[in-house]
This record gives C-alpha cells, structure tokens and sequence, in this order.
C-alpha cells in the first residue's frame, strides 16, 4: 500500500483552520479574523473524511486509524 499522505494531515488541516488568520486587506486596509472552527464542525469534516477514505478503492488503513482516533479525541471533549 502506497501512502502519500503525511501521518501530520489531520493535524495540519486542523491547525489551518483553528488558528486565528489576521490578513490585511491591501485595498481597504482592514484587518480580517478567521473564525475558529468549532468542535462539532470538527468531527464533522473528520467523518467526511473517514468516509471518503472509507469508500476509496485504495484506502489507506494507516490514515483510517488517525482519523479514528481523532474523531475519538475530540468527541471525548464534548462530553
């Protein structure tokens, strides 16, 4: 089995979004703040993702089991 995704994927991906983006507006000169995103949206990519990965002809276990538990994780904060 052929992996070509980096075992920090999910992180990477979440730490894209979570984190709080000040881009300037060259044109206006504003400051934009990106929402974080929130733990149920989260989880909700996560099972888009394991679905995929899931239905893939060529899934990859090792990418399956990270997602799993990332989806493991985070629920776990909820409660």
């Amino acid at each position: 089995m052929i992996d070509n995704c980096p075992e920090t994927l999910v992180d990477d991906i979440v730490a894209q979004y979570t984190q709080i983006n000040a881009e300037e507006d060259k044109d206006k000169g504003e400051v934009v703040v990106q929402e974080l995103v929130k733990h149920n949206e989260a989880l909700h990519a996560l099972s888009i993702l394991r679905k995929y990965e899931e239905q893939n002809q060529f899934r990859n276990l090792d990418l399956l089991k990270v997602l799993r538990s990332h989806e493991r994780e985070i629920s776990s904060r909820l409660l």
